[in-house]
């Protein structure tokens, strides 16, 4: 995953996924994750992968991304760049690979760890809210 880009990586999430999370009905990916070839390999799989086409789309593929359930499907995917940007926010976004992929992955552990306690944080305080709220 070092030197590889985003179009390497589809098809190998894709089938390492499914072994850690049994359920998973769906997939998401960006544009930015389209070619042909991945499009091909990942349309025959059993899991529902939703892969938008980068640039200029024909009658067929403009109606397969406008389908309902694609669509639907595509609009959670803004979820997944919300906790992506959560993440930046709280660190992510100044990570250096000082200390090689150990410190890459100590890193992005520290902005894990620090999104969830504001997220924490956030909740504790909403109840505390709450409870003024009913206390008035």
């Amino acid at each position: 995953m070092w030197t590889e880009s985003d179009g390497d990586m589809a098809v190998p999430i894709v089938d390492q996924y499914p072994a850690q999370f049994p359920n998973l009905a769906s997939i998401s990916f960006d544009r930015g994750y389209w070619s042909v070839p991945n499009f091909e390999a990942l349309h025959s799989r059993e899991i529902q992968v939703i892969l938008p086409k980068k640039g200029y789309k024909n009658k067929g593929e403009h109606e397969r991304e406008s389908a309902d359930e694609f669509r639907q499907k595509r609009r959670r995917h803004a979820q997944v760049e919300s906790c992506i940007n959560g993440l930046e926010q709280h660190g992510g976004g100044r990570i250096r690979t000082r200390g090689g992929k150990a410190g890459f992955a100590r890193s992005i552990g520290a902005s894990v760890v620090a999104t969830n306690l504001c997220r924490i944080g956030r909740v504790l305080m909403d109840r505390q809210r709450d409870a003024f709220r009913q206390a008035a």
